[in-house]
C-alpha cells in the first residue's frame, strides 16, 4: 500500500472462496487467504495485551479454515468470523 490519505483505504473488498480480494485507489490488488487472515488476529485473545507476543498464530490455524461473514466496522476497518468461531479481530 502506498503511505497516507485515502490511499490506505482499499476502494473495493471482494469476498472469495479462499480469502478477500483488496483493490486501492492506485489499483494495486492483493489476495490475502483466510488463513493468513486468522493467524495473523490482532485481538486480545490472539496477541497477549501486556508483552505483544502472539498466542494464537500459524501452527494454531487449521489450514481449511474459511471465513463466514466480513461486515465493516464504521469507516475505517473490516471484522471477519471464521469457520472456527472466531470473530474479534478488527482488521
Amino acid at each position: 500500500m502506498s503511505g497516507g490519505g485515502s490511499a490506505d483505504v482499499p476502494r473495493r473488498i471482494q469476498r472469495q472462496p479462499g480469502g478477500l480480494r483488496f483493490e486501492w485507489p492506485d489499483g494495486f490488488q492483493a489476495e490475502i487467504t483466510s488463513r493468513v487472515l486468522r493467524a495473523a488476529c490482532p485481538c486480545a485473545n490472539c496477541v497477549s495485551e501486556l508483552t505483544g507476543q502472539r498466542i494464537f498464530g500459524w501452527r494454531q490455524t487449521p489450514a481449511d479454515i474459511r471465513w463466514k461473514d466480513v461486515r465493516l466496522i464504521g469507516n475505517y476497518a473490516i471484522g471477519i468470523a471464521f469457520s472456527d468461531g472466531h470473530e474479534l479481530g478488527i482488521y
